[in-house]
């Protein structure tokens, strides 16, 4: 990954060849294609585990604030912009909360298991 104002351009023979070179190394924080091929693009777009792929731009991606930006693997975990990073820097916490009081709340589920018990799930279950 480069973060600076240089875009290397590589050649390849096909797009094979440029999936290839790409899974030889560690996962991209996004990866680019150029193409008006619909196929190659869904090619590309399938076949590079990446953060984000981006067609025919490479800059607009990480300015929408609706889109994630993050990587995979070594290139980041997590994704940032907007809502997403509000969801990344966030521990959602699960709550639960039974009603001491419910009509159906049946003993059956609680421990200790007893045949009786094992009975009724055979029969339910």
């Amino acid at each position: 990954e480069i973060f600076g104002p240089l875009l290397p351009v590589l050649p390849v023979e096909d797009l094979g060849d440029a999936l290839r070179f790409i899974s030889d190394r560690p996962h991209p924080l996004a990866a680019y294609i150029f193409s008006t091929n619909r196929t190659a693009v869904d090619t590309f777009s399938s076949g590079v585990s990446t953060g984000a792929v981006v067609v025919n731009h490479i800059i607009l991606h990480f300015s929408l604030s609706t889109l994630p930006f993050g990587g995979v693997g070594s290139s980041g975990i997590g994704r940032y912009h907007g809502k997403s990073g509000f969801e990344t820097f966030s521990n959602r916490k699960a709550f639960l909360h039974k009603s001491s009081r419910n009509l159906f709340d049946l003993d059956i589920v609680y421990p200790p298991e007893t045949e009786r018990k094992e009975k009724i799930l055979d029969v339910v279950l």
